[in-house]
């Protein structure tokens, strides 16, 4: 699709999401466990690949979540990686925004992620767009809860999940 769009922007935007798509296949050929620490660091640098591509800047602090160990299925390892690699697409494509701020949050065995932008905001409609179905539908296979947020600018999304 990439190689037939005049927009060059979208264009780098495509493919950065396919070498994102094919990392994710690659690493979880063997079907076998990751680390939570190692894929949140992944995510992290991806995503700051991908807003800086953009334009964006990425605030993601980094806490103590590099250095959990804990070994996470394929299974989560790949829903994990789509509910943040689409909500971060959405603020790419749809956001007009400038900034993007992900938060993490690691108490006991759950996993919280927001991830918030300074843009435009959620349709006031309500409607909300597949991508967002998509992701309610990933954190609900997780036995997890997905929601969108409306702060005072911008939007969020938050997500939560059993590391169980």
């Amino acid at each position: 699709t990439s190689l037939h769009r005049r927009d060059v922007p979208t264009m780098r935007h495509d493919v950065r999401d396919a070498m994102a798509d094919i990392r994710t296949i690659i690493t979880g050929l063997d079907g076998g466990e990751r680390r939570l620490g190692e894929l949140l660091a992944d995510l992290r640098h991806e995503s700051a690949a991908r807003c800086d591509g953009a334009g964006l800047t990425l605030d993601w602090p980094l806490g103590e979540e590099p250095e959990d160990d804990r070994p996470m299925s394929y299974g989560f390892c790949r829903h994990l990686t789509a509910l943040v690699r689409e909500s971060v697409s959405n603020i790419l494509r749809h956001a007009g925004a400038s900034r993007v701020e992900v938060r993490i949050e690691i108490e006991g065995e759950r996993l919280s992620v927001t991830i918030a932008d300074d843009g435009r905001g959620l349709p006031k409609s309500g409607r909300q767009g597949r991508g967002l179905a998509n992701c309610a539908e990933r954190a609900r296979l997780l036995c997890g809860r997905f929601e969108t947020l409306t702060p005072a600018r911008g939007a969020a999304v938050r997500f939560e999940v059993p590391l169980g």
